[in-house]
């Protein structure tokens, strides 16, 4: 009463505390990790300490000191490449090959944090404040270089797998929503001529939306999806498009998919100069907790992955996406553990798969050593993991005329090595084999985007999305690639066929 008598509640703005609430949290979950103002504050400061330390020593003439402190940099420096290199190199107890790059850095950092820790010890006052400043610097600049360096982590919200996503339920175009979506989409060519002659409107954008797929059959506990659409997928008609499938490493999501890869922005940029046509692009969780490792089989201990991924998936994508039907439409493809689920899917479901995209490939499916597997996940029968390692489902199918695009970071030898013993295993057994090597990096998502960048247009063009002469030209594997560099100082050679 007293708000209305005063025109108090009248005069008063409407404020949307939740909508406020989440703009803000956006805006930080979207500050970047591998560029822009936070890492660029992060190594100036750093720089800015060290120099200072350096300075007042050399201004108050205390050389002597300064040599302490650098002899014991140098000792720290060494005895952190000396671990990096054993734990990262030698023994890979993360599982992968860190590569000489992020040894160095790691070197690098270990040997700062050693003179800031003595340069505190050996002084007073400011410097001492200023060294032990420095220490926590140079290790948030140490993990900001980890970050930029593997490109797994490019935004704040990425470390926490923050996304927001429109619903697949939320789109109300009958051509991408409801029952048998593949038998009313129009065949590509019969498309185009309609969208040619007037009779089909295309949307402007792209989308990336959100969807639950079903564990019908496999009962597997799978988070949410993510799905790339192009313009053509949003159409009414749609037009029959190929699909890929893709899965992200261990730990990982589908919104990590889509985080750290070059992809979506890939296939965002050959829609746009193709009438709207490009592949449509999914990525299922295959191991339901960024903990897990799945195997993508099916195991006593985590579930029937391989059957969700190989039926559930592929079940749900025709039923609600305006996808070709033929195997040569569909691509498995992934990194790291993905691309070890590509190369041990694709060869065993031959119907369904016609091309893999694997990049950082294992041999085999691997979390901890082969006996251990087979007793935990496999309950003893061996044979029940023989079926999945690559060279075995390659042999098992044979012969067969798949496509299989296999990729690495130069400085990930194990995962060249394995590109090596897969891709002549393909290839004595029919496959057309690629196999590309990323300069400048080692066991990386940079690794990952060098070889996308180069395969996936191809693969588009060989798909029969940039039409016949696009087709042709990219019907040889000597076609996918060529020797180049990017602009991040990656590159890409050849190195099958």
């Amino acid at each position: 009463m007293i708000g209305e008598h005063w025109g108090v509640v009248a005069a008063m703005p409407s404020v949307d505390v939740g909508a406020a609430w989440k703009s803000t949290l956006d805006a930080v979950m979207g500050v970047g990790l591998m560029d822009g103002w936070l890492p660029t504050t992060v190594y100036v400061a750093t720089a800015v300490a060290a120099g200072l330390l350096v300075a007042a020593q050399l201004l108050r003439l205390q050389v002597g000191r300064l040599l302490a402190e650098l002899l014991v940099a140098a000792l720290a420096g060494g005895v952190g490449a000396v671990a990096a290199w054993l734990i990262g190199n030698k023994y890979m107890v993360f599982g992968i090959y860190m590569g000489w790059t992020m040894i160095w850095m790691i070197t690098v950092t270990v040997a700062v944090v050693g003179w800031a820790i003595a340069t505190a010890v050996l002084n007073r006052g400011w410097r001492r404040v200023v060294a032990i400043v420095l220490v926590p610097l140079a290790l948030l600049s140490l993990a900001l270089r980890i970050v930029a360096v593997t490109g797994q982590y490019r935004t704040v919200g990425s470390l926490f797998d923050y996304g927001s996503y429109e619903s697949f339920e939320s789109l109300h175009d009958s051509s991408v929503k409801g029952t048998a979506a593949t038998s009313r989409a129009v065949p590509l060519d019969d498309w185009l001529k309609q969208v040619a002659d007037g009779r089909v409107s295309v949307p402007a954008e792209p989308k990336l939306v959100e969807a639950t797929i079903p564990a019908t059959v496999s009962g597997f506990k799978a988070r949410p999806a993510l799905v790339w659409l192009p313009p053509a997928a949003l159409a009414e008609p749609a037009a029959q498009l190929p699909v890929f499938i893709m899965l992200a490493g261990q730990p990982g999501s589908p919104g990590r998919f889509f985080d750290a890869s070059d992809v979506r922005q890939l296939v965002t940029k050959y829609a746009a100069t193709h009438g709207g046509v490009a592949p449509i692009i999914v990525s299922p969780d295959q191991n339901g907790d960024n903990t897990v490792n799945s195997l993508c089989a099916n195991t006593t201990t985590h579930g029937a992955a391989e059957t969700y991924l190989t039926v559930d998936v592929p079940n749900w994508i025709r039923r609600h996406l305006p996808v070709a039907a033929s195997p040569d439409s569909w691509v498995i493809g992934g990194y790291s553990q993905g691309g070890t689920c590509a190369v041990e899917l694709g060869p065993n479901h031959p119907d369904l798969f016609g091309t893999v995209l694997s990049i950082g490939a294992e041999l085999q499916p691997t979390d901890g050593n082969v006996d251990e597997m087979v007793s935990r996940e496999f309950n003893g029968d061996r044979s029940a993991y023989d079926r999945l390692v690559p060279v075995n489902a390659i042999a098992a199918h044979a012969p067969s005329t798949q496509t299989l695009v296999m990729g690495s970071g130069a400085e990930d030898r194990y995962s060249l090595a394995n590109i090596g013993t897969i891709g002549d295993a393909a290839a004595a057994h029919g496959w057309q084999v690629v196999a590309l090597k990323a300069y400048g990096t080692a066991h990386t998502w940079k690794a990952a985007n060098a070889v996308f960048t180069s395969a996936v247009p191809w693969l588009c063009d060989r798909l029969g999305l940039g039409g016949d002469a696009a087709r042709q030209a990219a019907s040889s594997t000597a076609s996918a690639a060529t020797n180049h560099w990017f602009a991040d100082n990656t590159g890409i050679e050849v190195i099958r066929p």
